[in-house]
């Protein structure tokens, strides 16, 4: 049924006659509008309307008060007003004069949202630039004709026809990677035990051995499922239902389905629905008051989810006692359409809230779909849960629900519900599953960056409990060292630590940070020195509990080489897991270092250093500049940052200049005393010198002999 309309809001239905020409193909049987639009960028141009809307914030009252010719609120102006207010942050204030736009944008030809877009107000923080509605198709003719990229969405989660989709293609998993066992030869200690009807439930924890010796095939054959969730904050979590060791012969004989969260429930209802019997969810599969138990666990995901027939992945739940099968499909207004090249197709398409816009996206940027499984997974809270980044590279297929879409993501595509293909943007979903299952990892220099590639996503991400670093990320590091042939230290790999000791704390992520241990050397050294809120030696990344980075750039333009004598790496892991807690290590290194006059330092980029300090220093030394990245932001640099000293790693090659082979550009680390007389040392950023043309690094440590320096 169409919605109601005011009328400026009438523009939204599309003019045809004006905006493209009949197209016909199989000898005029099929016909459709083509738009041909094409821009001078890579995106066609799109459909502005005839719309232009003056408002005032925070209240929006023109929309709140637009009525249609019948005095009926105007279904689109309410819409677009509720969207607009409702991301507004708690504390932020909103307040000045917004002037509203309408135009509709294209994807790869194909009309793909309605975009409302704005200036925002000066000093307005945290406002968006826009906000999206996806063009979804109602009636098959409309949907064809105006050749709309999206069905609209299945108000069931679980209807019949999804049901049989996802059935098949979790019957067809396991047959992608030769390195992956197949369904049903591996179960893990503990699964919940899924028996009765929908309506009836019977439900209780089974051991290993005794799934093993089960009788029945029919439900050991399907294999078991893996959940892939977000706890959510301390408050949640307590309703969760867990195991201890004091509960655990209770649980076997029966878990009471009052007792779960609305999450776990709907878990159990999706495993139903699939004829999968066994589902593995953390909080009830390990014995929560038992470090050792948690230990031998938290080195089993790799087999856990790699094992599992199916993950299912709650993308928006934000806490466990978030139901994901509940779908909301009002935030949605029905546009009326008749065309006026062929009056015959008549009906509604619909306009559908799809997220908003953060940012303007630059003229020769392909945006996500506006409903595409990318931009449902960049802004969900699944995302962001660190435990998730291994649980999403193990996993041979996942069932991910959104808030009106449920999507089967193999490790090359996405299906949805109705069938829709999509394949997902690298860059969003990092995967490295074909290479972890494939190749074997084969070939070491790839292997360890893609190592780097996945440390930079795992660290952007959250944790509730940072002592949970290393194990959140112990079932990947076991795949990579049985790939690798190598032994693990703190987060990186020894046989090609050097590179990886070269990780680096941008400014934007060091000034998100408003706690003192960033501001300033002492702040830096005292969380260092502090085992309650510090989880690794200085030089592992996971010391700063901050997202880091690697410098790609010197990869690609460089042969690197190393510039050391003699090292060795060696650290403590609590409990049995080798992947798992660190409580401490050393890197014991023979190069050459020397001492800088930090005193001569200037800021690399006076703007941001005006305005808020800055990570990135230039130090001269002689003709050459030594760029440093100090891992705190800060507007004056110490005076005892002259104890502080640059010890050298590597060095570069530029491949660009076959006119020598001299290494024109020497990498490293920046350490600060802790012990002189121990001579242990901290690491406290990196350093990099050379690389402009004329210059030649190694000049840096001309007449340094090499020495010995001890890292914790």
């Amino acid at each position: 049924m169409p919605s109601q309309l005011c009328h400026r809001c009438r523009v939204l239905e599309i003019d045809d006659s004006a905006v493209g020409t009949i197209k016909s193909i199989l000898r005029g049987s099929v016909e459709y509008l083509d738009y041909n639009r094409q821009g001078a960028s890579r995106q066609p141009d799109p459909i502005q309307l005839d719309y232009l809307l003056e408002d005032t914030l925070p209240d929006l009252g023109v929309l709140q008060f637009s009525r249609t010719d019948g005095g009926l609120p105007c279904d689109f102006c309410q819409l677009l007003r509720d969207c607009i207010l409702d991301t507004r942050p708690e504390d932020s204030v909103w307040a000045g004069k917004l002037n509203i736009r309408l135009q509709y944008i294209f994807r790869e030809g194909i009309p793909e949202a309605l975009r409302a877009y704005w200036e925002p107000p000066v000093g307005t923080e945290s406002f968006p630039q826009g906000v999206l509605f996806a063009l979804e198709g109602g009636p098959p003719q409309i949907k064809s004709w105006l050749r709309l990229a999206y069905s609209n969405p299945i108000r069931e989660a679980l209807d019949a026809e999804t049901i049989t989709m996802f059935q098949g293609a979790a019957a067809r998993s396991g047959q992608y990677y030769p390195m992956m066992e197949k369904v049903g030869s591996f179960w893990p200690s503990r699964l919940i035990k899924i028996e009765g009807s929908p309506s009836n439930r019977k439900l209780s924890l089974v051991l290993r051995h005794e799934i093993e010796k089960s009788e029945d095939p029919s439900k050991t054959k399907a294999g078991y499922a893996a959940l892939s969730y977000c706890w959510g904050t301390a408050k949640h979590a307590a309703k969760q239902a867990k195991t201890f060791t004091t509960t655990l012969a209770q649980r076997r004989g029966d878990i009471p389905e009052s007792d779960l969260t609305a999450l776990i429930r709907d878990s159990i209802t999706v495993c139903q629905s699939l004829g999968i019997t066994y589902l593995w969810v953390d909080a009830l599969c390990i014995l929560q008051d038992s470090f050792e138990d948690w230990s031998v666990e938290s080195m089993a995901m790799s087999e856990i989810y790699a094992g599992s027939a199916i993950t299912i992945c709650p993308l928006d739940a934000q806490h466990c006692e978030h139901s994901f099968l509940s779908r909301r499909l009002d935030c949605q207004v029905e546009v009326p359409f008749t065309s006026k090249l062929r009056p015959r197709i008549t009906g509604t398409y619909t306009l559908r809230y799809a997220g908003m816009e953060l940012s303007n996206p630059a003229d020769d940027e392909i945006p996500s779909p506006p409903d595409s499984l990318d931009r449902v997974l960049k802004n969900s809270p699944w995302m962001k849960r660190g435990w998730t980044c291994q649980e999403m590279q193990l996993s041979r297929q996942m069932l991910c629900f959104g808030k009106t879409r449920t999507w089967l993501l193999g490790t090359l595509n996405a299906t949805t519900e109705k069938g829709d293909s999509e394949v997902p943007n690298p860059t969003i979903l990092p995967t490295i599953s074909e290479e972890l299952f494939s190749n074997g990892l084969s070939d070491r220099l790839k292997a360890a960056q893609l190592w780097m590639f996945l440390v930079q996503d795992y660290t952007s991400r959250q944790l509730t409990y940072r002592k949970d670093t290393f194990p959140a990320l112990s079932g990947i590091a076991k795949i990579f060292a049985k790939s690798l042939k190598d032994e693990y230290a703190a987060g990186l790999w020894k046989k090609n630590i050097l590179r990886q000791l070269i990780w680096t704390i941008t400014q934007e992520e060091l000034l998100s940070q408003s706690t003192l241990p960033f501001q300033s050397l002492a702040g830096l050294l005292g969380h260092l020195s502090d085992p309650r809120n510090c989880y690794g030696p200085s030089w592992s990344w996971a010391s700063r509990s901050l997202a880091v980075e690697y410098n790609s750039d010197t990869d690609a333009a460089s042969t690197l080489r190393d510039e050391i004598e003699e090292i060795s790496v060696h650290t403590k892991v609590e409990g049995p897991n080798p992947f798992g807690t660190v409580s401490g290590g050393t890197v014991r290194i023979r190069t050459r270092a020397r001492s800088l006059d930090f005193s001569k330092a200037r800021p690399y980029d006076e703007a941001k250093f005006e305005l808020n300090g800055i990570c990135h220093w230039v130090v001269p030394f002689e003709k050459e500049e030594v760029h440093c990245h100090l891992d705190w932001i800060t507007k004056e640099l110490p005076k005892d940052l002259s104890n502080a000293r640059v010890v050298l790693l590597l060095s570069a090659t530029d491949w660009l200049n076959d006119e020598t082979d001299t290494d024109n550009q020497v990498l490293g680390l920046i350490v600060y005393p802790l012990d002189k007389l121990q001579n242990t040392w901290v690491r406290i950023g990196t350093f990099i010198c050379g690389g402009r043309p004329g210059t030649i690094g190694m000049n840096l440590f001309k007449g340094c002999t090499i020495e010995g320096t001890t890292i914790l």
